[in-house]
């Protein structure tokens, strides 16, 4: 490679030299070419070291934020997940509440069809009652207090209309009460057969009370449509809400991935920098090693240092022929 031809051209240099003059220059240009090779490399290695140790805490930096998002991001599904599980607690509520308003309707009916035969039986008593009015305060007597009856029932059905959870409860008060009614109305027309006047009085209050069950169907069946739109407001709250974990998991998945990656990165910049330490090392111990091997080529070049100065071992010929 370059640095080694140059350094290999040098040493020839040193070794083919004849004068001390150019010996002295090959020498000096040799050590001086190690010196620049040995402190690049080491500048080099040093930034390397450098470099690689500024990616690594940018790495483990990027992996912290990456862990932070991957918790917050677990943190959303779960909040997610919780809020699904509500919203489907809350849809199951509404339905069971719709059902039981179901049933207030069908009570309610009931009643009004009960009622509706009090008064149709009660205006066929009716037409009889031309013959009864020896007996008509009696009769209206007994027909006030069907009305109050029914009165008293049609107040209860309003009043309970009002809680959807007693809706059956108040239907079947109302169906009771007009039962009642029925048969107060049908023993007022016993009684009414000789007041044709009270008999129709009875029947006119019998068919309020008809008027009101009905008004208590309507209630009810308002009361139901309330729920149904609760449980369809829920269902759209429940689906809402399951699409929103849906995204928190994919986006928890996403920060996992990236916190994996910013793992990865962090293990190769790790790896970089360890790499870039051993080679600063390497370049260290070459730095620290130099001064010997330096030595050991001058002795083999027939050089030494002597008080930090280069010398030339030199043979005379009269020693040599002693």
């Amino acid at each position: 490679m370059k640095v080694a031809s140059r350094i290999q051209e040098l040493l020839n240099s040193i070794l083919n030299a004849v004068y001390g003059e150019q010996v002295r220059g090959a020498i000096h240009d040799a050590i001086e070419e190690c010196y620049v090779d040995v402190s690049s490399a080491k500048t080099l290695a040093d930034d390397a070291t450098v470099a690689a140790n500024a990616a690594a805490t940018t790495a483990n930096t990027k992996a912290t934020l990456a862990d932070q998002k991957a918790s917050l991001a677990n943190t959303a599904a779960s909040a997610a997940n919780t809020a699904a599980s509500a919203a489907n607690t809350a849809a199951n509520a509404a339905n069971t509440a719709a059902d039981r308003v179901d049933a207030a309707i069908a009570s309610a009916q009931t009643a009004s069809t009960a009622a509706n035969s009090a008064a149709s039986n009660a205006n066929t008593k009716a037409s009889l009652a031309d013959q009864k009015a020896s007996a008509a305060d009696t009769a209206a007597a007994a027909a006030n207090a069907a009305k109050t009856a029914c009165d008293t029932a049609a107040d209860n059905a309003n009043i309970k209309a009002n809680l959807a959870d007693q809706k059956a409860a108040t239907a079947q008060a109302a169906a009771t009460a007009a039962n009642t009614a029925k048969t107060n109305a049908e023993d007022a027309t016993t009684a009414a057969n000789t007041a044709a006047g009270s008999a129709n009085s009875a029947a006119i209050a019998a068919n309020g009370a008809a008027a009101t069950a009905n008004t208590a169907a309507s209630n009810a069946n308002a009361k139901a449509t309330l729920a149904d739109n609760a449980a369809t407001a829920a269902g759209l709250a429940t689906t809402e809400a399951s699409d929103a974990a849906s995204q928190a998991s994919v986006a928890a998945a996403s920060a996992n991935t990236a916190t994996q990656n910013a793992d990865a990165a962090t293990l190769t910049a790790n790896t970089a920098a360890y790499e870039a330490n051993q080679s600063k090392t390497a370049c260290d111990n070459a730095v620290a090693a130099l001064p010997a091997r330096l030595t050991a080529m001058f002795k083999e070049l027939g050089l030494s240092i002597v008080d930090g100065k280069l010398c030339v071992e030199v043979t005379r010929d009269d020693e040599s022929n002693q």
